[in-house]
């Protein structure tokens, strides 16, 4: 990366990409610009942040609807019914609520961050534990989202809990955080995953080989084995049709 950047700087010629942008942001106060760590960190940030956790995520959401077909079944009639073929935009996702609902049932069950740090300000109670102010407080959406007290059936795949429903508690379901730290990609990566499922679910049906993979904390929840998956091409004129 820092090769990357001393290729950038050495280079008089504008780049219309993320790291020509920040090479070229400046400070408003001082106009100093962003530090080779700074700009590693920024570029690294995006990179894992903005893509690797929305791929992961689009994965768990076709490995599940793989596993459930009853579940992709119904998704092939939501977007059939409402698209007739043509592409999904932005402004036809309220019309779907039954993609939505899966893939807030997927993010419920395979959250991209699993475990969320943050800093104590001020000193706390939180039950029997004593946290003193400056300390490192972690909260877990995986663990959370499948707590039996505050889910029914807290490991099973049910997007059917999403619809008509109430939303959940404020803290009962964080899969890109919460309060004034919350993601501030939430909005694009469902955006994001919204479009991808739904043109999935037009064109794809999809097979997997045996049992879901088991999850694996890393930087992000991942599967813990390669999935192999058969993909198969849906008629055109069924889909059309709204059959």
């Amino acid at each position: 990366m820092y090769a990357l950047i001393a290729e950038r700087c050495a280079d008089s010629r504008e780049h219309d990409d993320l790291l020509g942008m920040l090479l070229a942001a400046r400070d408003e106060e001082t106009g100093q610009g962003m530090s080779d760590r700074e700009l590693r960190d920024e570029v690294l940030t995006m990179l894992l942040a903005g893509h690797e956790t929305t791929a992961t995520s689009a994965s768990w959401a076709l490995a599940l609807l793989a596993a459930h077909p009853g579940v992709m079944q119904r998704l092939h009639r939501e977007v059939d019914s409402v698209l007739h073929g043509e592409p999904p935009r932005a402004d036809d996702l309220p019309r779907l609520p039954y993609a939505r609902a899966i893939l807030d049932e997927t993010l419920r069950l395979y959250p991209s961050s699993w475990v969320i740090s943050r800093q104590a300000l001020l000193p706390d109670q939180l039950g029997p534990y004593s946290i003193p102010a400056g300390a490192a407080v972690m909260a877990s959406p995986y663990a959370n989202h499948r707590l039996p007290h505050l889910w029914t059936q807290p490991n099973s795949f049910l997007p059917e809990r999403w619809l008509d429903a109430p939303k959940p508690a404020l803290f009962t379901y964080f899969p890109f955080g919460a309060g004034l730290r919350m993601c501030v990609g939430q909005h694009l990566a469902m955006l994001e995953l919204n479009l991808l499922l739904i043109r999935f679910a037009q064109r794809c049906t999809l097979n997997i080989d045996g049992p879901l993979p088991k999850p694996l904390a890393g930087l992000s929840i991942h599967p813990n084995r390669r999935l192999t998956a058969q993909v198969g091409t849906r008629c055109p004129e069924a889909v059309k049709a709204g059959a």
